[in-house]
């Protein structure tokens, strides 16, 4: 980001250092979702403010999330509603990506997660 000072000094450059972050929840054998691609498998752990995950979100500016978890949080949004209070829990952006191969789409979602941008990336 360049600052322009002012009309006594030169402008000055401001270097903005953005930390990456991994937070899931895994099971033991290494999966996120069941074979099926189900998640429901993390709401018998517990309550979620029970767990380091509130104090995490709130450093973040931002999510990145596979588009079969997106996919399965919006067509589950009744379930992931009964328990986290709210059809989509989140209220920072998130990115979704889809899976690697020659034409992969990617969204971002908002805080009611509604696709407002999309783009295709050629292999």
């Amino acid at each position: 980001m360049l600052d322009s000072g002012n009309a006594h000094s030169p402008p000055a450059l401001y270097i903005v250092l953005m930390t990456t972050q991994y937070y899931t929840a895994t099971s033991l054998d290494g999966y996120i979702a069941t074979e099926g691609n189900s998640l429901d498998w993390l709401f018998p752990l517990g309550d979620v403010n029970d767990t380091s995950y509130p104090d995490f979100v709130a450093q973040v500016g931002a999510l990145a999330m596979g588009s079969t978890t997106y996919e399965w949080m919006l067509a589950h949004a009744e379930v992931v509603q009964k328990e986290t209070g709210s059809p989509w829990p989140y209220t920072k952006p998130a990115w979704i990506s889809g899976p690697a191969g020659p034409n992969f789409s990617r969204c971002v979602a908002d805080q009611k997660g509604h696709a407002v941008g999309a783009w295709t990336q050629p292999g």
